[in-house]
């Protein structure tokens, strides 16, 4: 199985495709269904290469997806904690070592699998009546398993909380960003809190994409791709001095968001202007900064400050 990319004139589109290039309807009417929920393409390509990952383990079991049942989803939790990950970790020896998935990719992992059963259920798949993979929290949010079921527990990990940039590190990237369509892009993600698939899919109309690739090459009039954001950025962020791994190009919208935070936005607000389906996507950003809490002490010393001058006055 392989995940396969293809650029239309309406955007990015991907397909779950087996050996022998034929594509695999139950991923294909899974696609469907998350167009339909208003996920972007780059979300559905990340659900596709979860479920090519699970695919991978049904064939190493000698399962189906009927066959699946909720004694298998610990086997599944414990044979994504072996997958290799495609990032490397640098030591403090001249190697790099490359690891497993993370908690957060297993997670994840998991997640779009529950999804997928979630759908074949609803669909009406010969042979699955329920979400072998549903937790209970699902169930409590009426999941569409149809039986109460222990299923797959998420692995317990750190809580990683978003890294806002700070407006210094803001204010001297875009001072080297010179080029109108590379601060566009990343005004876009600062300033409108879009992701970067999202921005890279804006139209001017129905077919033509807002970003191409421009220049003087035979690929000029192209939609721009996430590589080509990512290196502009890289090389934007070497060239204004900033290095930390970090800084990518998701972490302008990290900055929107905490931003719109401290700066006094509800958290229901902030969900919706973020577009998260879940408030578990949103607290993230809602913990207090160190600056928020000096703030809050500034202004109630001075509140008690105007209590004791106005006990004393009476």
């Amino acid at each position: 199985m392989r995940v396969v990319r293809k650029r239309t004139e309406a955007g990015d589109r991907f397909e779950l495709i087996d050996e022998h290039g034929v594509v695999d309807e139950h991923a294909a009417s899974f696609v469907r269904g998350l167009l339909g929920r208003g996920c972007s393409p780059h979300t559905v390509g990340g659900y596709l290469y979860d479920l090519r990952r699970f695919y991978r383990f049904l064939a190493e079991s000698s399962l189906t997806l009927s066959s699946f049942k909720v004694t298998h989803s610990v086997d599944l939790l414990a044979w994504l904690g072996n997958v290799q990950s495609n990032r490397v970790r640098l030591t403090a020896f001249p190697a790099a070592v490359r690891t497993t998935l993370s908690p957060t990719s297993i997670n994840r992992s998991m997640a779009a699998v529950s999804s997928f059963f979630d759908h074949l259920v609803l669909a009406g798949e010969p042979g699955i009546d329920s979400n072998s993979l549903a937790t209970p929290q699902e169930l409590a949010r009426g999941g569409v398993a149809r039986r109460r079921s222990r299923g797959a527990r998420r692995l317990k990990r750190v809580e990683r909380l978003p890294r806002p940039m700070s407006r210094e590190q803001v204010e001297t990237l875009l001072g080297v960003v010179e080029r109108p369509r590379d601060r566009a892009m990343i005004l876009l993600m600062l300033q409108g809190g879009l992701r970067p698939g999202e921005v890279l899919n804006l139209h001017l109309a129905p077919t033509r994409h807002l970003f191409l690739v421009c220049g003087g090459g035979t690929r000029a009039d192209e939609a721009l791709s996430y590589a080509a954001l990512a290196k502009m950025f890289k090389r934007r962020c070497a060239t204004a001095g900033l290095h930390e791994p970090w800084i990518t190009p998701h972490a302008l919208r990290h900055t929107h968001a905490t931003w719109l935070w401290e700066g006094g936005m509800r958290e229901l607000a902030l969900q919706k202007r973020l577009g998260h389906a879940s408030y578990e996507s949103t607290k993230g950003y809602t913990r207090i900064s160190d600056a928020m809490m000096l703030e809050d002490y500034k202004r109630a010393l001075a509140a008690q400050a105007g209590r004791v001058r106005y006990a004393e006055a009476i």
